[in-house]
C-alpha cells in the first residue's frame, strides 16, 4: 500500500472518479473549479491506483471538507474508504483543522457514521442522488 498526496487532480484520482462516479454511478458534473483548489490524495495498491479523494477548505462551512471519496470496484471490502478519511484527517488535523465534514450520498451514511460522522440538517439532492452533510470533530 503506497499513499501519494497531489496539489493538483493527477491522472490517476481524475481516472478512478471518472470510473466510480461517472461510468458506475452516472454522475455528469463530477469535475469542477475545486479541483484546483484542493488536495488530492491516492492510494496505490501494488503499483496500481486503487482508491482517491480531495481536501479542501470550505470558507462558506468554515471547515475542511473531504470529498469525491471513490474506490475502484475490484478495491472495495478491502478498507481503503476508511484510510482515505484517516490519511484526509490527518492532513486536516496538520492544518490546524479541528472539524471536517462530507457532502455523504446518503446509501453510504453508515461507512461514513462508522468513522465517526454525525449527520446534520436535511437530505437533499446533488445531481439526482440523495445526499447527507455530515460532521466530525477531529
Amino acid at each position: 500500500m503506497e499513499i501519494k498526496t497531489f496539489n493538483y487532480l493527477p491522472d490517476d484520482a481524475k481516472n478512478i472518479r471518472q470510473a466510480v462516479f461517472v461510468d458506475e454511478q452516472g454522475f455528469i458534473e463530477e469535475f469542477d473549479d475545486k479541483d484546483k483548489d484542493s488536495l488530492h490524495i491516492v492510494l496505490y495498491e501494488n503499483g496500481e491506483p486503487a482508491a482517491a479523494c480531495r481536501v479542501l477548505f470550505d470558507d462558506s462551512k468554515q471547515c475542511y471538507m473531504i470529498g469525491r471519496v471513490a474506490v475502484l470496484k475490484e478495491y472495495r471490502k478491502n478498507h481503503l474508504g476508511s484510510l482515505l478519511l484517516d490519511t484526509a484527517e490527518e492532513y486536516i488535523r496538520t492544518k490546524g483543522g479541528k472539524l471536517c465534514a462530507v457532502s455523504a450520498q446518503c446509501r453510504a451514511e453508515a461507512f461514513y457514521s462508522k468513522s465517526g460522522y454525525k449527520a446534520e440538517g436535511d437530505m437533499y439532492y446533488e445531481e439526482y442522488c440523495p445526499h447527507i452533510f455530515m460532521k466530525k470533530i477531529l
